[in-house]
């Protein structure tokens, strides 16, 4: 644990022992954990349960947290709880400056691209799960228009609805704002975890060159990332069949090439692994990207159907 950390999650516990009904203290504290502590996340989620039952109306963040350390409909409703105070407190961030209101106007978003992805996945068997996700996710883009988070979930929405025009539209919109923020200002690209749906839904709509500019992006920034090397040997894996898919009009070069830097992205990837135990849950999905590499390296990436990232 880095010093600073370590000295914060000090500060912090001094601070609850001293005061440990104050709904600020324990807010604050959950988060130093979450950030911090990989092994306190059920500490933060105690913290935040108190914080609820102190203060239940302030704070749209810790329900925000609640929602992220939940599943189904404990998920939703924390997420539900956690949109409906944003927006209050983005109302008073008005008169607090540019910077307070869109710090709250951005986790309004996530909260609300949360809800949208919730109806896709764990909720995804009620009645009216399409309905509400598409209303969350459009009313995120409606919001901010300019945020990658919500146009990046709005395009797997039209994914999974199979209107792939539309998706291929809201990721290059997506894409340009990610081109421009990384040349104007690179300390205020979206975090690692948006930029990397990105690059999946890139990568199922064939976009693998774009989905791959993304992803040496990323991979510039943190090289350990586990996650980023295994979706990247899964671009270059569907950039293989595409040129499959041209048949004679390909250069065998063109199909296997993607193939081999796919290859050495898995045993980079799981060399990783051996170094960073924590990402042992990779393991088992690069040595089957592996071996199916082989098999298509063993046909010169005849006809293969992409890799679908999920």
């Amino acid at each position: 644990m880095h010093r600073r950390a370590s000295v914060q999650l000090k500060y912090m516990d001094k601070a609850f022992q001293k005061d440990p009904n104050n709904p600020d203290v324990l807010d604050f504290y959950g988060e130093v954990l979450l950030e911090y502590s990989n092994e306190d996340v059920e500490k933060a989620v105690q913290l935040f349960k108190r914080s609820v039952e102190l203060a239940p109306a302030i704070n749209g963040s810790k329900y925000f947290y609640l929602g992220q350390l939940s599943e189904g409909s404990d998920s939703l409703q924390y997420f539900m709880k956690a949109a409906q105070i944003l927006e209050n407190e983005l109302q008073d961030a008005e008169v607090e400056g540019e910077e307070v209101r869109s710090v709250v106007e951005a986790r309004l978003i996530s909260a609300m691209c949360a809800i949208g992805e919730l109806y896709m996945t764990d909720m995804c068997d009620e009645a009216d799960a399409e309905e509400n996700c598409k209303k969350y996710l459009e009313g995120a883009v409606s919001r901010a228009p300019q945020s990658v988070e919500a146009l990046s979930g709005l395009a797997v929405y039209y994914k999974v609805i199979q209107d792939f025009d539309k998706t291929k539209e809201l990721c290059k919109r997506a894409l340009e704002i990610i081109r421009s923020v990384g040349e104007e200002d690179p300390e205020s690209l979206p975090p690692m975890p948006i930029r990397l749906q990105l690059a999946k839904t890139l990568t199922d709509i064939d976009a693998s060159d774009e989905a791959i500019e993304v992803l040496h992006q990323l991979l510039d920034e943190d090289e350990n990332e586990v996650e980023v090397w295994y979706v990247l040997a899964c671009a270059h894996m569907t950039a293989a069949a595409a040129a499959a898919a041209l048949k004679g009009d390909a250069e065998a070069t063109d199909r296997t090439e993607p193939l081999r830097i796919a290859s050495e992205c898995v045993s980079h990837a799981l060399d990783l692994i051996k170094r960073q135990p924590e990402d042992a849950q990779w393991s088992e999905p690069l040595q089957h990207l592996g071996a199916e590499l082989d098999k298509r390296k063993q046909k010169h990436g005849s006809s293969d159907d992409d890799v679908q990232m999920n």
